[in-house]
């Protein structure tokens, strides 16, 4: 089946995400004492801080895991929007650079805006356009 390639499938099973789910637990309890009526503005401040940097920790962990993917990956499938996402920017391969790829295709060409194809174009040594 596909979806046991897919990204969130990869990530879930990946080495290092059991930090990111006790993350996030902890963010539910925090979030319980902003929720609480009866807590202090202090004990809400504090709350308030701890899970701004559970949320830091999460995406920095998710972008290290991702990006790991995507290094070691043969195949990459991304909508044009996605080529766009903040973790291929992010991304770099051994050398540093951002990562590239052999081959782009694009597929139903004809049917997408030429701006957004320009956003997965530029990642690609060579491209095939396809479609309608």
């Amino acid at each position: 089946p596909p979806q046991k390639y897919s990204l969130e499938s990869l990530v879930q099973s990946s080495e290092g995400t059991e930090i990111v789910w006790d993350c996030r637990s902890e963010m539910k309890d925090y979030l319980r004492t902003l929720s609480d009526a009866k807590s202090r503005p202090a004990e809400k401040r504090a709350a308030y801080r701890e899970m701004k940097s559970l949320r830091k920790e999460i995406r920095t962990r998710e972008e290290k895991v991702v990006g790991q993917i995507l290094r070691d990956s043969s195949v990459v499938f991304a909508t044009n929007v996605g080529a766009a996402s903040s973790v291929f920017h992010r991304t770099r391969d051994a050398k540093g650079e951002s990562i590239s790829f052999d081959l782009v295709i694009i597929d139903e060409a004809a049917q997408a805006l030429e701006a957004s194809c320009w956003i997965s174009l530029l990642r690609g040594k060579r491209a095939v356009l396809a479609g309608d």
